[in-house]
């Protein structure tokens, strides 16, 4: 199990229960540190996007590193690394702040990163600083920018074939943290104005199909965004708690904490996953784990306490489950690891 943390890498055997720091480095002995974006491993190699430091491919045992220095804009930028994504092609993508072309990808003929849009003026360039990235169903690449809505590219021509929800006062949408595809040809967008379902069609051409905010949503940060195996579909927003809303109807239904009812016990929620059962586990920043019987309704949190029976730590940010057990990636917190039978819960610390 390969992890990322704000101070590098580090893997996890499951059967010895061990962390083992990552310690290999390239030819020029750079090492893997500061804060990872994002981890992809894709047909023997592991894709480490490093925030400050750029992408690193760790192969058998060779580590190779892209600083895209080259395409720094001046001295005194910092190259930042938002996002790393790999497309239906198995082709890499990485969206780099404070670079000339801003989006790159992997050439497997030269093994190196390519700006993708090298045509592009450098003021459209910036416009596709994104933090979110989607192939959908037809083969469109979808950019979630941070300023700009949303952008569809000819990933084979290398062009910018259109651009949505960017006109300020009318359709217009800021800071997109997630897409999805929730069915083909329907995008779900999550921003920091809410929740946005956006129409594809490559016959009768690309619309606005619905736009959620408050009052129907209990918060407009939307963050994560899950569908479950029916259909349903799960929000997550910040400070909001979440929104639920079933594929046979029209309108959210709203989970968040109350004090000494039966709720969840956060409202920032960073991350759901569904277990076997068909229960949803929610992860929320301010307060710990949450366990959503779907079929009763009712809600069952754990939290941080004093001894150690409950999580490491409360900012939970990443779950996953394996078999029986239940992954639980913490800020801070170290990975706590919970027994789905007896609910015991398991610490470990890269020391």
């Amino acid at each position: 199990l390969w992890i990322g943390t704000e101070r590098g890498v580090c893997s996890f055997d499951l059967n010895l229960k061990t962390f083992t720091p990552f310690i290999l480095t390239t030819q020029m002995d750079v090492s893997v540190d500061g804060r990872i974006q994002s981890l992809i491993y894709d047909r023997g190699k592991l894709w480490i996007a490093s925030a400050r430091q750029g992408v690193f491919v760790k192969e058998e045992e060779e580590l190779r590193h892209y600083s895209f220095e080259e395409f720094r804009i001046d001295t005194g930028s910092t190259v930042w690394v938002n996002t790393l994504y790999k497309d239906k092609e198995q082709i890499i993508w990485v969206s780099v702040d404070n670079t000339i072309h801003q989006i790159y990808r992997f050439d497997d003929t030269t093994g190196e990163f390519v700006p993708a849009f090298p045509d592009l003026p450098q003021e459209q360039q910036r416009e596709l600083r994104s933090y979110s990235m989607l192939e959908d169903t037809f083969g469109t690449l979808w950019f979630g920018t941070w300023t700009n809505g949303l952008i569809s590219v000819d990933k084979h021509k290398g062009i910018v074939t259109d651009k949505y929800l960017n006109t300020p006062g009318k359709e217009h949408i800021l800071h997109i943290h997630q897409l999805t595809e929730y069915e083909p040809g329907l995008l779900l967008i999550g921003s920091n104005d809410g929740l946005t379902s956006f129409r594809i069609s490559p016959i009768s051409g690309n619309r606005l199909d619905q736009h959620f905010t408050e009052p129907r949503l209990s918060n407009r940060f939307v963050y994560p965004i899950y569908k479950d195996p029916e259909g349903g579909l799960w929000i997550g927003t910040y400070y909001g708690g979440i929104n639920y809303a079933s594929p046979n109807r029209n309108y959210f239904t709203s989970y968040q904490h109350v004090k000494h009812e039966n709720s969840i016990s956060g409202q920032v929620v960073s991350c759901f996953c569904e277990d076997d059962k068909g229960n949803i586990w929610i992860g929320t920043e301010d307060g710990g784990l949450n366990e959503l019987d779907i079929r009763s309704g009712l809600v069952r949190s754990y939290s941080h306490r004093d001894n150690r029976s409950g999580l490491s730590f409360n900012n939970v940010h990443a779950l996953c489950q394996v078999d029986n057990k239940l992954w639980i990636g913490t800020y801070t917190g170290g990975l706590n690891v919970m027994d789905l039978d007896t609910k015991e819960i398991s610490h470990y610390y890269a020391d």
